[in-house]
């Protein structure tokens, strides 16, 4: 067989012609070896029948790497098939159904399972298959295989895909779906109470055979496994697959449990994928809703509302979260259980949080501390200490919102599931980014890189990008900096999420302007001020404003000036102020009626500075002071150090 870089320099050079460059070689050899699996013969004829056929050189301008792929997956050319099919013919026929019975088992079969299928004796089985084996034909051994029943016999695989698909193939539709049947039957026996463990394979069997009834709890069982191994792609599979069985199989309560966790199962798992632009997963738990109410499960009920939710939440539609989440809370108190009660409020509280009530907020989340501290492995817990130090931190706890976004952290690791990892890395990440706690900022997106990166979570590594990209600003790689954070913000818009694109938007304009790029700033600005006021995310306007602030006034020391877009509330005329000095006034306005301590310090900080300078120093004091005055933490801080220092010299 031949090797991958020489299945590559073959393709290159079959393809080095003009026309052909409409295709990227490198991805075509990359194809044409999975095809192949490095066999020469097969390569050379595919190739030959690819290029015969122009399959490679459509009318398009340029053939997707997608549809190159598929095309070559797809590929089989009839004189391969004719000179496999011609080997099989010289068989005896007790031989060809050995293989077609191998064909139907899958690429690796067991001895025991083909001679079942066969109705041939074991020994007959075992000499055919291994008289295969020796000549390279057809099969070749892949080990020993031991079932539950205690039943040993040789595992074989085909020696090549091709071989297997083109045998399957051949067979007619009837005899294929009766050989799955008893495939399925014999393994299901065989493997008795352990059957869930090739859950996967009897789904394809009963599938196949169109026992539909008999697959359903198979396939059932193989999504709930990858779920938990986190195989994303292979839950959706499943889960779509199984939910397109529900109306084949006869309606009954255990239909409806069924179909409850593979709703369940696919709008988590499109959740997790970040697929909020996918209105399939409020449908899902929408159905999920109503099969829990049908069952009257209470429990199930909550955790379609929690998800359904939690996907509003994401997609900032906070006019359908609140009755969501009050009669989540509602129904939460009729339940014994703590864990629910504790998502409930994480989520309540996160819409008022959401609509600029920090305090509010707060609400929600400093009577349940004890309640989380039972729950030692409970995944919600992640989301309440997370939001909590969020909100902390508003409040001008600073202390106590790093303490607390670590205990969240310690909580997330010990879980150990990669979604709720990755969100509480993010929240980490942001939480000390904008405390200036840069280390451990740095240490978290970091690790929410990787770990998104792994796991294809595009949403957290969208966030974990864009705290990268900041802090490489602060560092003053500025065009490296703005790439990540755009990058970043490009891929959380894919996902159709909106709750953070504020919040990105603001550190890409953060960044544009540090890299003194103002009027691309502004823009960003602009967008991020348009999406927070659509959307009623008032938690955002003090950062915006403030920054708003920060660069019009470099922009008017050089005398250049900037339209400030329409406020949403009116606390001086616009005319008798600097542009600047407007915007400070909405950030500590909007800032102190969210009693948002740490950004009404930040405005009253740029406020005062500005005052300062024009010859306003004893109200710059007044004001700065005073908000200083009612912190009694986070002294160590960036931002209590630099108002500490300003008032001390507004005082001389």
């Amino acid at each position: 067989m031949l090797e991958r870089e020489d299945v590559t320099i073959y393709v290159e050079q079959r393809l080095a012609r003009p026309a052909s460059q409409r295709v990227s070689p490198r991805t075509i050899a990359h194809a044409v070896y999975e095809r192949t699996e490095g066999n020469p013969l097969f390569m050379v004829t595919v190739m030959d029948h690819l290029l015969a056929q122009e399959e490679l050189v459509p009318a398009e301008e340029r053939l997707t790497d997608t549809a190159a792929l598929e095309k070559v997956a797809g590929a089989v050319p009839e004189t391969l098939r004719s000179f496999i099919e011609e080997q099989f013919q010289r068989l005896s026929p007790e031989q060809q159904q050995l293989l077609e019975v191998a064909s139907v088992s899958g690429a690796k079969f067991s001895v025991a399972a083909v001679a079942a299928g066969a109705d041939m004796g074991l020994a007959d089985a075992e000499e055919t298959c291994a008289r295969f084996a020796r000549g390279r034909q057809f099969i070749g051994a892949d080990g020993v295989v031991a079932w539950p029943d205690g039943t040993v016999s040789t595992q074989y695989a085909f020696v090549h895909a091709l071989y297997q698909e083109i045998l399957y193939d051949r067979i007619p539709a009837g005899k294929r779906a009766q050989l799955h049947f008893r495939l399925g039957e014999q393994t299901e026996l065989r493997y008795g109470k352990r059957a869930r463990e090739i859950a996967a394979e009897l789904a394809v069997h009963f599938e196949r055979a169109q026992d539909y009834a008999r697959a359903l709890p198979y396939i059932c069982s193989a999504a709930e496994t990858s779920y938990c191994r986190v195989a994303c792609q292979e839950t959706l599979r499943h889960a779509t697959k199984g939910l397109a069985w529900i109306a084949k199989v006869p309606a009954s309560a255990e239909t409806e449990k069924r179909e409850l966790l593979l709703q369940m199962l696919f709008a988590h798992t499109l959740t997790t994928l970040g697929g909020y632009h996918s209105l399939a997963i409020k449908t899902a738990y929408q159905r999920g809703g109503v099969l829990s109410q049908q069952q009257g499960d209470t429990t199930s009920l909550l955790w379609t509302l929690i998800g359904l939710h939690s996907f509003h939440t994401m997609r900032a539609d906070l006019a359908e979260m609140r009755p969501i989440g009050e009669e989540i809370l509602r129904l939460a108190h009729t339940t014994a259980d703590p864990t629910i009660l504790l998502a409930a409020r994480t989520l309540l509280g996160a819409t008022v949080y959401c609509h600029g009530d920090v305090a509010g907020a707060w609400k929600h989340f400093e009577h349940e501390v004890a309640l989380s501290d039972t729950q030692k492995r409970f995944e919600a817990r992640v989301p309440f200490l997370c939001v909590r130090a969020q909100i902390l931190a508003a409040l001008g706890y600073a202390d106590q919102a790093s303490r607390e976004m670590h205990r969240a952290i310690a909580v997330a690791h010990e879980i150990a599931l990669p979604f709720t990892f990755a969100y509480g890395l993010t929240e980490a990440a942001t939480l000390h980014l904008d405390l200036f706690a840069l280390h451990d900022a740095h240490e978290y997106a970091e690790k929410a890189v990787r770990l998104s990166t792994d796991y294809g979570l595009s949403l957290w590594l969208g966030i974990g990008l864009a705290v990268r990209g900041s802090l490489l600003v602060m560092q003053g790689q500025h065009a490296e900096g703005i790439r990540q954070i755009s990058d970043g913000l490009g891929r959380y818009q894919a996902t159709g999420a909106t709750l953070q694109r504020p919040y990105l938007l603001w550190s890409l304009a953060a960044a544009l302007w540090r890299g003194n790029q103002p009027e691309e700033a502004l823009r960003s600005l602009d967008e991020a001020f348009s999406i927070a006021w659509d959307k009623g995310l008032r938690f955002y306007e003090p950062r915006l404003w403030l920054l708003k602030g920060e660069i019009l006034l470099g922009k008017e020391g050089r005398r250049q000036k900037a339209k400030v877009p329409h406020p949403k509330s009116h606390i001086l005329n616009p005319t008798s102020q600097t542009d600047a000095e407007v915007c400070f006034l909405h950030a500590l306005e909007s800032a102190h009626q969210q009693q948002a301590k740490m950004m009404e310090l930040r405005a009253a900080t740029s406020l005062a500075r500005l005052w300062r300078r024009h010859g306003r120093a004893t109200e710059a004091h007044r004001v700065l002071s005073t908000v200083y005055n009612e912190f009694t933490e986070g002294f160590a801080t960036k931002d209590l150090q630099e108002a500490k220092a300003l008032i001390a010299e507004l005082s001389q």
